[in-house]
C-alpha cells in the first residue's frame, strides 16, 4: 500500500533507543516461539533523536527485525548496535546468524517483489519499504551478507539538531 498510496510523512524527534525497544518488546511472542535471542547494545544512542515519522521509523526496524528472524535458526542470535558515526548521524546495525543471502541475489535485494523466501513466505516488499523510509528520513541503508554465516544491515540516519532561536535559546 505504500507504493500505491503513499501516506502524508509527519515528522518531529524520535528517540532512536526507545523506538528500538519497542519494536523488540512488540516482537516478543515471535521472538520467544523461535527461542530467538536478541542483544542490545544501545549506549551509542542513549539521548539521541533523528527526526522522523514515528511510525515510518518503527516499520523500518519492524522490517529488518522480522527479515532477521526469519533467516536465523531456532535459537539463533540477532544483534542491535546503535553508535554515532559521521559528523551529525548515527548508524544502527542490525545483524543476524541466520541463513544469510547469496551473492547472486545481493544486487536485486532492494527491487520490489524480489524475496529470497520461499514461495508463500514473503511478498518480497520489506527491504524496498525500508529503503524508501530511510531515503525520505536523509539516510542510507545497505546490507552485507554471506550464505550460512548471517547478514548485517546498516542504516545511517541524520541526527536531530535542536535550532537555536534567536537570542541564544532553543526550540
Amino acid at each position: 500500500l505504500e507504493f500505491s498510496r503513499p501516506v502524508p510523512i509527519r515528522k518531529q524527534p524520535e528517540e532512536v533507543a526507545r523506538t528500538i525497544e519497542s519494536i523488540v518488546s512488540f516482537m516478543a511472542p515471535p521472538l520467544q516461539a523461535k527461542r530467538a535471542r536478541v542483544s542490545l547494545e544501545l549506549a551509542g544512542a542513549d539521548g539521541h533523536c533523528v527526526y522522523a515519522d514515528r511510525n515510518q521509523l518503527e516499520a523500518l526496524f519492524l522490517i529488518l527485525l522480522s527479515n532477521a528472524l526469519d533467516a536465523v535458526p531456532a535459537e539463533g542470535n540477532i544483534a542491535v548496535r546503535c553508535r554515532p558515526c559521521s559528523a551529525g548521524r548515527i548508524e544502527i546495525q542490525i545483524a543476524d546468524n541466520g541463513s544469510g543471502i547469496a551473492p547472486d541475489d545481493m544486487a536485486r535485494i532492494f527491487e520490489p517483489f524480489f524475496s529470497t523466501k520461499g514461495p508463500g513466505k514473503g511478498t518480497g516488499l520489506g527491504l524496498a519499504i525500508a529503503r524508501n523510509i530511510v531515503s525520505e528520513h536523509g539516510g542510507s541503508v545497505r546490507l552485507e551478507s554471506a550464505p550460512s554465516r548471517g547478514t548485517t544491515a546498516f542504516i545511517e540516519l541524520p541526527l536531530w539538531q535542536e535550532a537555536p532561536l534567536a537570542g541564544g535559546g532553543k526550540r
